[in-house]
């Protein structure tokens, strides 16, 4: 399968030029990202009992996108990622535009769910749009008196972005989505295995997302969402015939966006907690600034700022949290930039140790 997937890519990459020239109905560019990132972490190994490295480097993301369109209504797109030596395919779709407002799309890509999630990693002001502490999960678990719960083993820390993901509400999946746009309002919805990338479903029961959206211009635009996301898994493990079911509920708004001097994204979610099948609550704020230096090498300069809270069960006391992310951008040329961020993550009332990390990532787009 990974050779099968190298061996496309590189194929319809090696051909991009001459399929255009042998077929002018058919069109195929590329796409690639390559993020190198450094970070540290204030865990200890005698905190979780295991080696830890202090600080690491890694690559975070490399990818290489293939984009095919056959006349003016059929899209296609790959992407596999090499990313610390794994090959995983993050997306391969196939979409059928009969309509701006009518768009079908089959295959592997992200649910419509969560602003923040949606907005792409090239371009996305943060380097991490949750907490990603290493030895973290560890160090909570490992104090953990029962105030913390999990899904499969995962550990549900308070962090927006983190309980959507880790309960599978958001991120990449495989299915069929109706999706499209009229006028100022946008729209997707669609049918998933549930399972995340790559995966069969495990039950006859489907996953399912919506989202809608509405622009307006206020001087910048301002774009209004809010989205629904269901999942059924079998419970507790894939191998058991018992299923459950929970809902996530999101409401979210985006002011500016890339290079456009504000940018502001704020979202609120809610939902079914599919550990304890009690409440979670989370919340996320971003603002940065996007400022033109006039300088050739140094073109623009970014400060940026985030809180993001998460209480995982709203029964529970003692197992929410606080992310507090400062950091600074510094963009060469386009998405093409140098991103500095240190992550604070405080749990309520101080039950557990608060834990940092640095963290400068070096983003390379084309």
């Amino acid at each position: 399968m990974r050779a099968v997937i190298v061996a496309a890519t590189m194929g319809i990459v090696a051909c991009a030029g001459s399929v255009q020239a042998q077929a002018p109905s058919i069109t195929a560019s590329v796409t690639g990202r390559a993020q190198f990132q450094w970070n540290s972490t204030s865990v200890a190994a005698d905190e979780i009992g295991a080696p830890l490295a202090s600080s690491t480097f890694e690559t975070r993301r490399v990818r290489l996108g293939a984009s095919v369109r056959v006349g003016d209504w059929i899209r296609g797109f790959i992407e596999p990622d090499f990313a610390l030596g794994r090959l995983q395919l993050k997306q391969a779709w196939v979409a059928l535009e009969l309509d701006s407002a009518l768009v079908v799309r089959a295959g592997q890509f992200k649910k419509p769910f969560s602003v923040i999630n949606l907005t792409s990693s090239a371009g996305h002001p943060m380097i991490e749009r949750g907490v990603r502490i290493r030895g973290l999960s560890e160090a909570l678990a490992a104090v953990n008196t029962g105030e913390l719960s999990s899904v499969r083993g995962a550990l549900l820390i308070g962090e927006q972005h983190t309980l959507l993901e880790t309960q599978g509400y958001l991120a990449y999946d495989m299915g069929v989505s109706i999706e499209g746009r009229l006028g100022r309002f946008g729209w997707a919805g669609g049918l998933f295995n549930g399972n995340g990338p790559d995966m069969r479903d495990e039950n006859g029961g489907k996953s399912l997302a919506t989202r809608l959206t509405y622009t307006f211009d206020a001087g910048a635009p301002i774009t209004v969402g809010g989205a629904w996301s269901r999942r059924e898994l079998n419970w507790p493990a894939p191998a058991d015939m018992a299923t459950r079911t929970g809902d996530a509920f999101e409401v979210d708004v985006e002011l500016g966006g890339l290079r456009q001097g504000w940018w502001l994204l704020a979202e609120l979610s809610s939902g079914t907690n599919l550990a304890t099948e009690e409440r979670f609550l989370g919340a996320q704020g971003i603002a940065a600034r996007f400022t033109r230096t006039g300088g050739t090498r140094i073109e623009g300069i970014e400060p940026m700022a985030r809180v993001s809270y998460g209480d995982p069960d709203d029964t529970v006391e003692g197992d929410s949290g606080i992310l507090l992310t400062p950091g600074l951008n510094l963009y060469f040329a386009g998405r093409n930039r140098l991103m500095f961020n240190w992550d604070v993550f405080m749990s309520e009332n101080d039950l557990h140790e608060t834990q940092h990390a640095g963290r400068a990532q070096i983003n390379l787009y084309f």
